[in-house]
Formats: structure tokens, sequence, C-alpha cells
């Protein structure tokens, strides 16, 4: 009741609102200071980011461009291959020819034992140089297929002929079993695929044999090689299309080939527009097939 008693509480509304003023001016200049230091944080993010990607735009450049390089020069050194294939071919064949003549000339038996190690020596090279020739040749795009119909029955007939001293050598069967069926591919790929494919059958099989015939599949044929032999676990069937692998061959033994068979099959399939299948279980042999185009209206070629 006295205005002279409460003079002095006359100053907290200006006193507090002068305070919220303060507060609120501190938070204001803090955040401003940390927009600040965010916005600086980016920039020198997206500068170090753009200097990152720079360098790494520059190392695929130089990737590619390495690259490219290899990848010509693997080009080059199959066209030269393909194109120098006749005449790397005939001195050797002309070499296979002379050690094959060499024991009629030899009187002792030192000297007979030795011809023939030349003799397999010869045909160990012979046969390196020929499936390095025919890979070189596939890359380097030198074979033009020319589909045509063909008769399976004469052409599986030809391969157990082919193959039935070699079975017999090593203990083996080979049986073919009879078809009509004509598909449509080039008589000699095909039949360079069939060749490779009983081959590798019979250098793998220890017991039993190997059996080839044809399975009719809708539209396509399925060309089949069956083998008694130790069969492929599922982790290795695509690895043993790759060159120079070979499952449980780690002494190099060139009595089982060299690697290279399966993996001209595999390339040969691809230049014909053919699908190679595998099965197999391990301990009870393998299947491999090659799906072609059935052509059963057209008059199969000779």
């Amino acid at each position: 009741r006295d205005p002279y008693s409460i003079r002095e509480l006359w100053l907290v509304p200006y006193a507090a609102l002068a305070f919220l003023v303060l507060v609120g001016w501190i938070l204001v200049d803090r955040f401003v200071q940390a927009l600040n230091d965010a916005e600086r944080s980016n920039a020198e993010l997206e500068e170090r980011v753009s200097e990152k990607s720079a360098a790494l735009a520059l190392q695929l450049r130089r990737t590619q461009e390495a690259r490219d390089a290899a990848e010509h020069a693997d080009r080059a050194k199959s066209r030269f291959l393909a194109a120098a294939s006749h005449d790397l071919r005939q001195p050797l064949h002309a070499l296979g020819l002379f050690a094959a003549k060499l024991p009629d000339h030899v009187r002792d038996d030192a000297g007979t034992r030795l011809a023939e190690r030349i003799g397999h020596s010869v045909d160990s090279l012979e046969g390196l140089l020929s499936s390095l020739l025919d890979v070189s040749k596939l890359d380097a795009g030198a074979i033009e297929p020319r589909p045509q119909p063909v008769a399976l029955d004469a052409l599986l007939a030809r391969l157990a002929d082919e193959f039935a001293p070699l079975a017999l050598e090593r203990g083996l069967k080979i049986a073919v079993v009879p078809t009509r069926r004509v598909v449509r591919s080039d008589p000699i790929l095909l039949e360079r695929i069939l060749r490779n494919l009983v081959d590798n059958a019979l250098k793998h099989t220890r017991s039993g044999g190997v059996v080839v015939g044809a399975r009719p599949r809708g539209a396509q044929v399925s060309i089949e090689v069956h083998d008694s032999g130790p069969g492929i676990p599922a982790s290795e069937r695509e690895r043993v299309f790759e060159e120079f692998y070979q499952l449980g061959n780690v002494e190099r033994d060139r009595s089982r080939g060299l690697g290279l068979g399966l993996a001209i099959v595999r390339r040969l399939a691809d230049l014909l527009g053919h699908r190679v299948e595998v099965d197999s279980q391990v301990g009870r042999g393998s299947t491999f097939r090659v799906v072609v185009d059935r052509d059963d209206a057209a008059q199969a070629a000779p």
C-alpha cells in the first residue's frame, strides 16, 4: 500500500526480458557457429571426395588402357599363331614321321627303346602344339562354322572305330548306341567336340568303359558321352573347362592330357551355338552332353 515499499520490484520484468534476450542471442550465435563449421566441413569433405574421385578415375583409365593393350597383344598373338598354324605344324609333323621311321634303322635294344621314347616325346609335343594352335585359332576368330545337316549314326560309329584300339589297349570298352537322328551343325567342328569328349572320358576311366549315344529333347538332340570314371565334384564342374586345368593331376602326367580338350570343347560349342552340360557323381562316372538343334527333315551331308 505504500508505493515506495515496492519500487525495487519494478525492474524485475525488464531484467527478465533482458536475460532471455541474452540467452537467446548466445544460443543463436552458437547455432550459427556450428552451422558454419558444418558447412566448412562439408566443403572440405566434398573437396577430398572430388580429389579421390579424380584419382580413382585416372587409375581406372590407366587400368582400362593397360587391359586394352593386353587384349590387343593377345589378339595379335592369336592371329599370328592362327596364320602360322600350318607352318608350325608342318616341320613337327615331318619330325614325327622321321621318329616313326627311326626304329627301322636301329639294331640294338637300347637304341629301340631310345627311338620309342623320342617318338613318345614327339607325339606329346605335337599334341600340345596342335591344341595350343587350335585355341589360338578360336581366339583369333579364324574358324568360321558352316552349319549343315549331320547324320549322327555315321559320326558316332566313326568315333567308335577310331577309339576302339585305344580302349582295348587300356582294357576298357567303348560302345555306341545306334541312332537315326540328324542335327544341324558343322560336321567337322561337331566331330572335334565329340572326339575330345570321348578322348577325355577314356583318359580318366580306369575300369569299365565309355558309351556314346543321342537322346531326343524336344526340338533338340542331346549327344551324350557316359563314362565310368572317378567323377567330378560339383565345385569343379565349371573349372574343368578352363585351359590347362586338370582335376587330380597335380603331377602333370602327360598321359592324362594337357588340360586343353574340354576348353576347346566349350569354345567350339559357343562358336556353334550349342550348349554343353555335365552331370557327374564322384566314384560313379560322368556324363557330358552337347545339345544341338534337330534337322530331321533335311538330307544329311556325307
